[in-house]
């Protein structure tokens, strides 16, 4: 990870060090709480994919995360889930899951900084992009902005050249990308065609 670091600093992007932790994961704890140390100036953003994500926030917190979302499925008390992690001085997220309505984040949107629509299925990479998540963006972004909130929305899963602008279009301030950058080639090479694609002019 510290050398795609270096490669991707060049396009002065305010990149993150994204951290998914997904069931199953927790059982090899070491591996995870190693990935969750900070590195070099990118924030870390931790996307707990997990049951009673709650149970873990004060543990990658204290491991460095300077940003922690969750899914509101997953939890009983989203709200309270959602104020411990600014308790902790930490960013709150939220995702919202391919197959829930946007109603499920629509009540929590005063209490995040960010919102995560998730245009795969959480589980693996490289999976292809679910179309209708560009209208959620929409959507989402005219609810933000009726309502006058700081909360940035992000997108997830499947990004690539191809639908970059599209993400950008529907609404959205960051894109979250995987395979598309690091799946062979040179990932700064790759970091620029989306840059170009996005109509970011290498912002």
């Amino acid at each position: 990870m510290r050398y795609r670091e270096s490669q991707l600093r060049d396009f002065r992007l305010q990149c993150r060090h994204l951290l998914h932790v997904l069931p199953g994961c927790l059982e090899r704890r070491q591996p995870h709480f190693d990935a969750a140390q900070p590195l070099g100036k990118l924030p870390l953003d931790v996307h707990l994919q997990i049951e009673n994500a709650d149970r873990w926030i004060d543990v990658f917190s204290d491991a460095g995360a300077d940003m922690i979302a969750v899914h509101p499925e997953t939890l009983h008390h989203v709200h309270h889930a959602l104020r411990e992690i600014r308790r902790k001085g930490k960013k709150a997220g939220i995702a919202l899951h391919p197959s829930n309505p946007l109603a499920a984040v629509v009540e929590v949107l005063s209490e995040v900084d960010y919102v995560i629509v998730m245009s795969v299925h959480p589980g693996f990479a490289g999976q292809a992009f679910i179309p209708g998540s560009f209208g959620r963006l929409e959507q989402l972004r005219a609810l933000v902005q009726a309502r006058k909130l700081a909360v940035e929305i992000a997108i997830d899963g499947g990004m690539a050249v191809d639908n970059i602008r599209q993400a950008v279009k529907s609404g959205a301030d960051v894109v979250v990308a995987g395979s598309a950058i690091f799946a062979g080639g040179d990932p700064a090479a790759r970091v620029g065609e989306m840059l170009k694609a996005a109509g970011a002019n290498g912002r």
